[in-house]
């Protein structure tokens, strides 16, 4: 009975043995696996981060400049935007009608208007019609135009824009001047022939 005892017990100690064995070479197969995993992962990532740098690279190639390029770009477009660096001198439009028979004429003189804001129906004179006694508006035969000058409103509206980010540029009317209400006149515009006269300064 003693002999068969201790030989029960050392089959349950090597079985017990192979058993420690068995979850100690699972435990290092699972870490074996988390370390693969974990630079697999790491490659993965490497990988994307190459591919990324190569497309930011062929994009670069295509536009012909780089991100260094682009930058310098917007502040030179910066340093020369209009009003913020460009004072206006003097600014005048010009319209030109279509040409008349002599059954009909153009009006002698007109007058340009702007509209009170975006959505009104009401329009008044331009600043500078009160203050410059050489607006405009009366038809040169020779240049069979009318030409209106407009400084102080396009420097007005460029100042909107740049400073306040507003924009004031809401269109101009042509109309027949208030002391000629009834006359048999009418002009038709080519606005494909309309110009605009800038005299302009930039600082050093």
């Amino acid at each position: 009975n003693t002999i068969e005892s201790v030989s029960s017990t050392a089959d349950d100690i090597s079985s017990t043995v192979n058993d420690m064995k068995g979850y100690l070479e699972m435990r290092k197969q699972m870490k074996a696996m988390k370390a693969q995993k974990k630079q697999d992962k790491a490659q993965e990532t490497e990988v994307e981060r190459n591919q990324t740098e190569q497309l930011i690279k062929q994009l670069e190639d295509k536009l012909g400049r780089t991100e260094e390029n682009y930058k310098q770009e917007t502040e030179e477009k910066k340093k020369t935007k209009l009003g913020k660096d460009i004072a206006i001198q003097k600014a005048e439009i010009e319209f030109f009608p279509v040409d008349y028979t002599e059954n009909y004429f153009v009006p002698p003189r007109l007058n340009l208007y702007k509209p009170l804001n975006g959505g009104s129906t009401r329009n008044y004179l331009l600043k500078d019609a009160l203050v410059l006694s050489n607006y405009g508006g009366s038809y040169n035969t020779k240049t069979r135009s009318y030409k209106f000058e407009i400084t102080r409103h396009l420097q007005e509206v460029i100042n909107d824009s740049v400073f306040s980010s507003l924009n004031t540029n809401l269109g101009l009317y042509l109309a027949i001047p208030a002391d000629q209400p009834v006359i048999g006149a009418r002009a038709i515009f080519d606005h494909t022939k309309t110009k605009l006269h800038l005299i302009y300064t930039k600082p050093n």
